[in-house]
């Protein structure tokens, strides 16, 4: 993913139109970013290799049918953690579930009170106030 960072590249999008993306505008010409919810792997000179949970930037629409072209900013080593400090049944398809313990990985804020994370491979929003951040030195 290094080797791709601040280089615009293209990407596959899913057919699947539930893709976790967040528009800035509501002009089809704008660009948005983008969650990677499942590893791919480029082959191809012009595609990048994303792993579930990057967040690719200016991403809009390629020329070739079912692609985005996007840029996969330079990743920081520290990742934002937290440790679960209630257990949470979730209530949508698209939220995390919590036990007591378990150390997620914070992705961003979402809105007020939801954080968005990654837990055993899987990407979904989770009440923040249910954990504790955990704050480890750099590495």
């Amino acid at each position: 993913a290094a080797a791709a960072a601040g280089v615009s590249t293209r990407l596959s999008t899913p057919t699947d139109p539930r893709g976790s993306s967040s528009s800035s505008s509501s002009t089809s010409s704008s660009s948005m970013e983008v969650l990677v919810l499942i590893d791919f792997e480029g082959t191809a000179g012009d595609e990048m290799t994303v792993r579930t949970g990057d967040l690719v930037k200016k991403v809009t629409k390629a020329s070739e049918e079912g692609w985005l072209e996007g840029e996969l900013p330079k990743m920081i080593k520290q990742q934002r953690r937290c440790e679960v400090a209630f257990a949470y049944n979730p209530m949508n398809e698209d939220e995390l579930p919590l036990a007591v313990g378990e150390t997620i990985a914070i992705l961003r804020e979402i809105e007020d009170g939801w954080w968005l994370g990654m837990k055993d491979g899987k990407v979904g929003a989770f009440p923040s106030n249910f954990a504790k951040e955990i704050f480890v030195g750099p590495k």
